[in-house]
């Protein structure tokens, strides 16, 4: 959609008329989805899923996010945000304790589960560390939270969210009667205390002897049974299980090879484990607390865990199981594999085990009901540490942080029903994406952006990704131009041996093709059927290789030994006549000639014309006039190039001229005429020829530009009208001196480019980065505006301003260009809005006057239709008329009675073109 900001109008010495600034809308393109985020203390809230999002490469790392499971898309409710407790929910809202990145304050925070209900309630404490560890828990209408040294409470309000008490140690927490109690483990003692959320109920109930050599020993722990807390403490130098209501704290049991009570509650009982490796039962009496199995010396138990009936205890060596109301521990039997499996967790609902199998250094993760039928593989599991994962289940679904090669660590799913895993969302994006080459291939646009090669279905938009090397040594960044041959893509890389890759469009046919001839120096398209490229290895070898589309068989058509030759560049163009190609190749005394091949070992030969030139630098321009153009370079001249023909008809080769510059690759030849640029230092020429001395002329002297690159610059034919890409400045020929005219100055080198008879450059005048169209003498700008983008995850996106914009390219339909934006600090890939795809349609959006108004009568008409200009005496000169697609139907001059009745039923666009080279437009309806 274009939207218009504001109109003015100027006219340039060319009689270019240069109308600005509208907004283009855009879409953010995002190919690169490797990278990685870590999803931290997920919950259920409502049926969705909330959880702290780190995102390793973009500009906002920490966020408080939102993952809608219905609609499948995510949002932030707030940015910039380290959240360092759990997220719990109470009294129908979530609470977290977050902490800002800049100034490391920490902060309750409430949400009701949108942007605007997610807000802060209280600054709680002033932090130096954005790694705090806090506790945050709920108990009745109070929450309570541990933040560095001290305790606080609140109702989820700023006024009731209050310091209780400074701590000097780390505790570990839990409730019994709407208590909240702790031990405080310091240097001279243990201490049991207690609050009832007040500071008056905040006090200590008993007081131990410190327990252990190594002071403090960390948190004692409480095991919670029938609503009593049991831990263990030492008094008077003896060793005991303890227990306490929350008001007074009662001896147990005594033994001295009792730990940090690790165990836990199951039916009636509760279980523990001692220093010793005893596993005791309990129903929290002396009487009642015995020995109930005895483990091996080596065997260390690592986690118990309640499930379906059962109590599973998880040891380094086994998985032991304790059914309901037994009296034996037997073998768990969860896998064929116990001994090597963990119990990592239970998912939210407490309906499935995630099991971790490890063998040497891999690990692999299942769910599990307790059957072992019924075990299913977690192909994307993270696996280094699936006990700190969270498996959220949401309407038959296990939500968790998964990874894959293609997407990194994101949010996947597993159906429990169809028994399928997948992707569940992306929510970071890759950083090394920039853009490499690109090519239209019949209706599929191949791009490369770094370390992925995709393709965009022309007609649908589907985007595919068809290579992705973000997690090998392999990388794209290094490959040259793409060309095609036949239905292929092909590009390569120029290191020492670099590789070929190779796609016809589908996923099965893309390819990276490893060679071990050296450095790629040319590649060619052979008959659509082949490639045939050059390539220098390091002991001097220089090798002509083919390799059929449908092969991967590579086959050498030429090689030769060159003396003291160990590297260079891409050298030259090529040309294919009547199945043979013509190219540049050493000779045996190491300069540049003329060759050519028709695929054949045999036939591939130099070109034997009478040739007294003897050149470092060789280069063919093209072919008229069964001619072959090709230019010269002797560093014994530097800055003089040569300028010849190879006649293909006599065999001779003519000197046309010789210039003070280089002329590079970039030419454009129709009717039999070839015209191209020289460049020498900062200063440009377009030439032309016909390939005689006669026919050989400068066009133009394009002046000087002290941003020209020469092997950047270009020049392309767009509806009648030849460009020219110098330097910054954009320039159109009639193949005139008087006809070749600078059009704009200050775009962005290498990005003109013709669409449907338009020209558009990126553009780098402005602060704010835009694009320029250029049509029938008129110049519009525009501005950018990112209203839509390819991702599920909802921000709002904004191109830098003063960005670095690069590399606009078209598909034929649509453009494409990488820019940086306000989220990831990386170019991204960059597509423009689908209503650009008309141009036709933009200019019936943008009048060139807008005083003026046309009729178009009768309106409806069944055959004949009629024009009438409005507050204007200038005559019409030509009518065009459109399908409401763009597709011009009617071009005939001004009259009237103009017949539509051939036209289909419908809507159709009017564009009424004035004498002095303004326009109308309008609408009309067939019936």
């Amino acid at each position: 959609m274009l939207k218009k900001i504001i109109y003015f109008f100027a006219v340039s010495i060319f009689g270019l008329l240069i109308k600005g600034q509208e907004r283009l809308d855009v879409q953010l393109q995002v190919n690169d989805y490797a990278t990685g985020s870590i999803i931290r203390t997920p919950v259920n809230y409502k049926g969705d899923l909330y959880f702290e999002l780190y995102r390793f490469t973009n500009n906002s790392k920490y966020n408080f996010a939102k993952y809608d499971v219905n609609q499948n898309i995510a949002k932030f409710l707030a940015k910039d945000i380290v959240i360092k407790s759990k997220i719990i929910e109470h009294k129908g809202f979530l609470y977290f304790v977050g902490s800002n990145l800049e100034q490391i304050k920490n902060q309750l925070w409430r949400s009701d589960g949108t942007e605007e209900g997610t807000k802060i309630v209280r600054q709680i404490y002033n932090s130096s560390s954005n790694n705090d560890n806090v506790t945050l828990f709920a108990v009745g209408d109070m929450m309570y939270i541990d933040i560095i040294s001290s305790l606080w409470v609140s109702d989820g309000t700023f006024d009731n969210t209050k310091l209780l008490k400074n701590l000097s140690y780390y505790q570990e927490y839990n409730h019994s009667n709407n208590k909240v109690l702790s031990i405080e483990n310091t240097y001279d003692g243990d201490f049991v205390n207690v609050t009832d959320g007040t500071v008056a109920g905040t006090k200590t109930i008993a007081e131990f002897d410190k327990f252990g050599v190594t002071l403090p020993r960390g948190k004692t722990e409480f095991l919670k049974f029938n609503n009593e807390l049991f831990f263990t403490a030492k008094k008077n130098g003896v060793v005991s299980i303890w227990k306490t209501d929350g008001n007074t704290v009662t001896k147990i049991v005594d033994n001295e090879n009792f730990g940090n009570l690790q165990g836990t509650s199951f039916e009636d009982d509760f279980f523990f484990v001692d220093s010793k490796n005893n596993l005791w039962r309990s129903k929290g009496t002396d009487n009642s607390t015995n020995i109930f199995a005895h483990l091996a010396t080596d065997e260390k138990i690592q986690s118990f865990t309640v499930f379906d009936n059962n109590l599973y205890i998880d040891t380094n060596l086994d998985i032991y199981k304790i059914q309901k109301e037994s009296t034996n521990l037997e073998k768990a039997n969860l896998t064929d594999k116990d001994s090597s499996v963990d119990i990592a967790n239970v998912t939210s609902n407490k309906t499935y085990l995630i099991l971790t199998l490890t063998e040497g250094y891999t690990k692999t993760s299942y769910i599990s009901d307790g059957k072992k039928a019924n075990n299913r593989l977690i192909k994307f599991a993270v696996n280094y540490d699936e006990s700190q994962n969270t498996y959220i289940e949401i309407n038959n679904k296990l939500y968790y942080s998964g990874s894959n090669a293609v997407n990194g660590a994101e949010l996947f799913n597993y159906d429990l029903q169809q028994n399928k895993e997948d992707l569940a969302i992306d929510l970071s994006f890759g950083y090394r994406e920039n853009y490499v080459n690109s090519i239209k291939i019949g209706e599929k646009f191949f791009y490369n952006t770094g370390n992925i090669l995709s393709v965009r279905d022309i007609n649908s938009g589907q985007t595919t990704q068809l290579l992705n090397t973000g997690y090998s040594n392999i990388n794209l960044y290094t490959y040259m131009d793409a060309i095609a041959s036949g239905s292929f893509y092909y590009s390569y890389n120029q290191e020492i041996n670099g590789k070929i890759v190779r796609s016809n469009g589908t996923i099965e046919n893309s390819n990276i093709i490893s060679q071990s001839f050296g450095k790629i120096t040319d590649f060619f398209n052979f008959n659509d059927t082949a490639i045939i490229f050059i390539a220098l290895d390091s002991q001097g070898t220089q090798r002509v290789v083919k390799l059929d589309n449908n092969s991967s068989v590579f086959e050498i058509l030429l090689e030769k030994q060159i003396t003291g030759v160990t590297g260079e560049d891409k050298m030259s163009n090529h040309i294919v006549k009547d199945g043979i190609l013509y190219f540049v190749f050493r000779d045996d005394d190491g300069l540049w000639k003329l060759w050519k091949t028709d695929g054949t070992t045999q036939n591939t030969t130099k070109v034997n014309a009478e040739n007294s030139f003897v050149f470092n630098e060789l280069r063919i321009l093209g072919l008229i006039n069964n001619k072959i153009i090709y230019t010269g370079y002797n560093s014994e001249y530097p800055g003089k190039s040569t300028l010849l023909t190879l006649s293909l008809d006599t065999n001779t080769v003519e000197n046309l001229s010789i210039y003070n510059f280089k002329i590079y690759n970039k030419t454009y030849i129709e009717n039999n005429t070839m015209f191209f640029l020289g460049a020498g230092i900062s200063e440009g020429y377009l030439y032309k020829t016909d390939g005689t001395k006669t026919g050989t002329t400068m066009v133009k002297y394009l002046g000087v530009n002290n941003y020209s690159y020469p092997k950047t610059d270009r020049i392309f034919k767009c509806g009648n009208e030849l460009y020219l890409n110098f330097g910054t400045s954009l320039w159109k020929s009639n193949a005139t001196n008087a006809g070749t005219i600078k059009i704009a100055d200050k775009i962005i080198q290498n990005t003109p480019v013709c669409l449907q008879n338009n020209v558009f450059a990126l553009r780098g005048d402005d602060i704010t980065p835009g694009l320029i169209r250029y049509k029938e003498n008129i110049i519009t700008k525009y501005n950018f505006n990112v209203t839509s983008r390819n991702t599920q995850l909802i921000e709002e996106y904004q191109i830098y301003d003063n960005a670095y914009l690069v590399n606009l390219h078209t598909d034929g339909r649509t453009l494409y260009f990488f820019a940086p934006n306000n989220i990831l600090d990386y170019k991204q890939y960059i597509v423009t809005d689908q209503k650009i795809l008309n141009l036709n349609i933009l200019d019936f959006q943008n009048n060139t006057n807008k005083l003026n108004t046309i009729q178009a009568f009768p309106n409806p008409t069944s055959n004949y239709i009629n024009l009438r200009s409005l507050n204007s005496d200038i005559p019409l000169s030509r009518i065009e008329i459109y399908s409401m697609t763009g597709a011009k139907l009617i071009n005939t001059k001004a009259s009237n009675d103009i017949f539509v009745g051939n036209l289909p039923l419908g809507t159709y666009l009017i564009k009424a073109y004035y004498d002095d080279g303004n326009f109308q437009t309008t609408k009309f309806i067939k019936k």
